[in-house]
């Protein structure tokens, strides 16, 4: 179940959105080269870039390829704004690049961890590092200067249940800034992520369905955005209670997050940065696990 919303994109390249994800890998090998011609370019006004909305930068095969390293290389060279989206560990590698880029520019470097109970983590992320080991990359970015911030992603009503607990691991960590975002699962993804849910928690999987159903309104498609400043609830979709937990919980990490909103979280942003990086690399991100 591992990276849900960005299945969909696999099958635009012709690939299912099951095995085909998990088996047949893409690197776009000249992501730092289309990078640098696109901000080159005059029309290009600096806006920030995000890696990754589409897939995690930092997957295993970046290891070997070093194309985010590539693009950040580039980024610090004509100093452009950067916001970086990972549950990798991996990106302590690139700290050296990070530091620079600080700086220099505007860097921010937000940890997706949506559970601290690893059997749900296991479940439903079963490539992706451990928790304790994004909190540990966590820290030692804060530590070295770095803007982080924890992206509660996805939150699955009926198994996600220990948002204050990761609020409170994050803060202590050094995040300053926190966004979660609601499950959703886009067109064939809804089949294979109840599959996979009856394979890996049986016990737990008509709760977790139908809890999702009813909020959504029976669309496991549906998707619902909360901010960490207001968690805005939608009562069409009957989501008002829910934000008001979330609301509630997001207080925990402290007044300045309160006080600041992460640019990534409004959708007018979001659609920008999807953009820019668009146009840039086709999303930057190089692999896929």
């Amino acid at each position: 179940m591992h990276l849900l919303f960005s299945r969909p994109t696999h099958e635009y390249l012709g690939y299912g959105a099951g095995t085909d994800f998990d088996r047949k890998i893409v690197a776009k090998v000249h992501a730092p080269e289309l990078l640098r011609k696109e901000l080159m370019k005059r029309s290009w006004k600096g806006e920030e870039l995000v890696f990754s909305f589409t897939s995690d930068p930092y997957l295993p095969l970046e290891a070997h390829y070093k194309l985010t390293r590539g693009c950040l290389e580039v980024c610090l060279e004509f100093r452009n704004p950067l916001g970086i989206i990972t549950k990798s560990a991996l990106i302590r590698r690139d700290l050296d690049l990070l530091r620079e880029l600080a700086r220099e520019t505007s860097l921010g470097v937000f940890f997706t961890i949506p559970f601290t109970d690893r059997e749900a983590a296991r479940a439903v992320e079963p490539f992706a590092p451990l928790p304790e080991a994004r909190f540990h990359a966590m820290a030692d970015l804060a530590a070295a200067g770095i803007e982080v911030g924890i992206g509660i992603a996805p939150v699955i009503p009926g198994l996600t249940s220990d948002i204050p607990e990761l609020l409170k691991r994050a803060k202590e960590a050094g995040a300053k800034k926190a966004f979660m975002s609601m499950l959703r699962l886009p067109g064939s993804v809804a089949p294979y992520f109840e599959e996979r849910l009856r394979e890996k928690l049986p016990t737990k999987a008509d709760r977790i369905l139908n809890r999702n159903s009813r909020l959504a309104r029976g669309k496991l498609n549906s998707s619902v955005l909360v901010s960490e400043c207001a968690a805005r609830a939608n009562t069409g979709r009957r989501l008002k209670s829910f934000s008001k937990f979330i609301a509630n919980a997001l207080a925990s990490i402290g007044k300045e997050s309160q006080r600041r909103r992460p640019a990534i979280l409004s959708g007018g942003h979001r659609r920008r940065a999807f953009c820019s990086a668009d146009r840039s690399a086709g999303h930057l991100n190089c692999c896929r696990d």
